[in-house]
């Protein structure tokens, strides 16, 4: 097949492509004019450019019979906004698509996507899915939960803290659920929409098989890597004025109050499509951690 892919150098999109290498698909990879371009070969083309580059989104969609879309950001910077990145790149893409005559797009969305969500992020990323719904190209839409595995954002942080702080710091109860999916399944829903014809126009959310407290995931974490510290909990208020102010000097900031909003509301899935349609069996949080990391 021939697949045409953003955010090629993310964390889902390196996993992704590398496994889609391995099924000798052609792929055709955007990679960002200020990022060190990986080589081309084989089936595999470069191309160099940006969400914001019109010409080179037509390059990528060369000869494409579908686009897999992956760009996101979690934080805005002084250059990447939500309105900018999130939505208006997705514009972008959808029309590229529509110009060269790629028949499918597989947009990356979340977990509480919504027209109302309580933060910038959800907003966006709502806009973005309606985009996808409304460009006339046949689609799938994945909300997956939090993304883990090795070389990741969220454990390799994780890992950081507990080793160098003596204590695991907990903001608010720690009671909000999550249900972290390891990345092999979130990549073998992707591969697997490919083929399947009942994702075609659907919106499907992704998921690992348990939902954790959050402090039931510290405390894998720390069994995983073999560390003790006690828990310490940060009052939710006391963190929502910290990321206000830093978000007054710091672009990006190292937290913000729309993501601690999110934190608040937890992400967790109905994985039954996942399960009954792709035929995946998520593995649970701890067998995920097994699979990702050695000690």
């Amino acid at each position: 097949m021939r697949i045409a892919i953003t955010g090629a150098t993310g964390f889902i999109g390196r996993n992704l492509v590398e496994n889609l290498k391995k099924e000798n698909h052609a792929l055709r990879l955007l990679i960002h004019s200020s990022v060190v371009p990986a080589e081309s070969g084989g089936k595999t083309t470069v191309v160099s450019g940006s969400l914001e580059e019109t010409e080179s989104l037509l390059d990528l969609c060369l000869d494409a019979e579908v686009l897999i879309h992956l760009v996101g950001i979690i934080v805005e910077t002084r250059n990447k906004t939500f309105e900018k990145t999130v939505v208006q790149g997705t514009k972008n893409v959808v029309e590229a698509c529509q110009k060269a005559g790629v028949k499918r797009i597989i947009y990356m969305s979340a977990i509480g996507a919504n027209k109302y969500g309580s933060t910038v992020y959800l907003r966006t990323k709502h806009a973005a899915e309606e985009l996808v719904k409304n460009s006339g190209l046949e689609y799938t839409i994945f909300r997956p939960s939090l993304v883990y595995g090795e070389r990741d954002g969220f454990l390799t942080l994780q890992r950081k803290i507990l080793r160098w702080s003596p204590v695991s710091p907990i903001i608010g109860s720690g009671k909000y659920l999550m249900q972290p999916v390891q990345i092999e399944d979130m990549v073998a829903s992707v591969r697997e929409s490919l083929t399947n014809s009942d994702s075609i126009n659907k919106t499907i959310e992704i998921g690992g098989s348990q939902r954790l407290e959050y402090r039931q995931i510290i405390y894998l974490i720390k069994r995983q890597f073999g560390l003790r510290r006690l828990n310490l909990y940060l009052p939710i208020w006391l963190m929502k004025i910290t990321a206000w102010f830093l978000e007054l000097f710091l672009k990006p900031a190292p937290v913000t109050v729309d993501q601690l909003r999110m934190l608040e509301e937890g992400s967790v899935a109905d994985i039954e499509f996942m399960k009954s349609r792709f035929g995946i069996a998520p593995v649970g949080f701890e067998d995920g951690l097994k699979k990702s990391f050695k000690r």
